[in-house]
């Protein structure tokens, strides 16, 4: 198991981002759920394809039948469950979606995330709060993922008999999160607070200097002042 990471960077480096006459066609396969999940975060969908199988049995214990699902994120399944009116069940795969694609970006820019000593509380909220305050993300699509976040994808995912589910929230909501991940790539990192305290100890050097001047050309006025003129006979 603690070779996993390794073995995707021999992959990378050696069969993919090589030569293109000495590229390999990879194809893996595997019963580990988390691994599946690792290998997906760790190439994205760009030039990979990933593809789930499952079995579901026919008349009782009679035969089973490979049930196949091909996708590149959980929207796929959330679009799916829209399609057959199961709106509780799509608004979970887009908060899943939402959740993966928020963690994706904050490792791939190293943003600051609050710690934890638990870090199965550190939750989705955590690393959107991060996004927004330390990337040059649109303030519109954070204001629009910020609505959808308190209408959709966590009231949808609860259950609540005061709150309907709405086919056109949900529509809006993944189209929001499909926004977020087509710029995935072009989100950029702004000033963190090691930034930050760099800048402040760079003026506070500058200031310095700005006073150390200040006092020299006073002491400078002030020799001067003192200079007394002898008129001559």
């Amino acid at each position: 198991m603690t070779n996993r990471i390794p073995l995707l960077e021999i992959l990378n480096k050696h069969f993919i981002e090589v030569e293109k006459d000495k590229q390999f066609q990879i194809i893996m396969t595997t019963y580990d759920k988390v691994w599946y999940e690792l290998v997906r975060n760790y190439f994205g969908t760009e030039k990979w394809k990933y593809i789930e199988i499952y079995t579901k049995s026919l008349n009782g214990n009679d035969f089973e039948i490979p049930i196949i699902f091909n996708e590149n994120g959980y929207l796929e399944k959330a679009k799916y469950y829209l399609t057959e009116k199961d709106y509780k069940a799509s608004a979970v795969y887009i908060r899943t979606e939402f959740e993966r694609i928020v963690k994706l970006i904050c490792n791939k820019l190293r943003l600051l995330v609050i710690y934890k000593k638990n870090q199965k509380e550190v939750t989705s909220d955590d690393f959107w709060l991060a996004i927004e305050t330390q990337t040059d993300l649109d303030p519109v699509l954070i204001r629009e993922i910020g609505i959808h976040r308190g209408v959709v994808m966590n009231p949808f995912s609860h259950y609540d008999l005061e709150k309907p589910e709405f086919k056109r929230e949900l529509e809006d909501c993944i189209s929001s999160i499909e926004k977020l991940i087509a710029i995935e790539n072009d989100i950029k990192k702004i000033k963190t607070f090691d930034q930050l305290e760099n800048k402040i100890e760079e003026l506070g050097i500058k200031l310095k200097k700005k006073v150390d001047l200040v006092k020299f050309l006073g002491a400078k006025i002030k020799e001067k002042k003192n200079i007394s003129v002898i008129p001559s006979d």
